[in-house]
């Protein structure tokens, strides 16, 4: 369940990424600053910026409109309620996640041409 909900995630805000998991055995979204959780309610996103403070600080200043759950001195954690109102870019950007890059249906076809086993 978790799994699918991370991956519902993924597809709003229209990033790519792989599934982790932690040393419970539960899945997570690993981020050039963090990781992204399933939350009972939403999804939690924790980040960690060991030694530089006010990059935390910028960091919750640009995402102003989630309620910050966690506040350390360089460390935090930001939670989301909803799907519905997410910046795309914006939160893509702010947590270090890829762009999805569009599928080309020509290129899969051609793809498959040298596929192992196809003649």
């Amino acid at each position: 369940m978790d799994r699918e909900r991370l991956l519902e995630f993924l597809t709003a805000i229209g990033a790519t990424a792989r599934l982790e998991r932690d040393g419970c055995g539960d899945f997570f979204i690993p981020t050039r600053w963090g990781h992204i959780y399933r939350d009972g309610t939403g999804y939690l996103v924790f980040f960690s910026f060991t030694g530089h403070p006010r990059r935390w600080n910028n960091m919750k200043r640009r995402l102003g409109g989630f309620r910050v759950t966690q506040d350390g001195d360089d460390e935090g954690c930001i939670h989301i309620d909803t799907l519905d109102y997410l910046p795309p870019n914006g939160l893509r950007k702010c947590v270090g996640l890829r762009k999805r890059g569009k599928s080309n249906p020509d290129a899969a076809n051609h793809l498959r041409k040298y596929r192992f086993g196809n003649a």
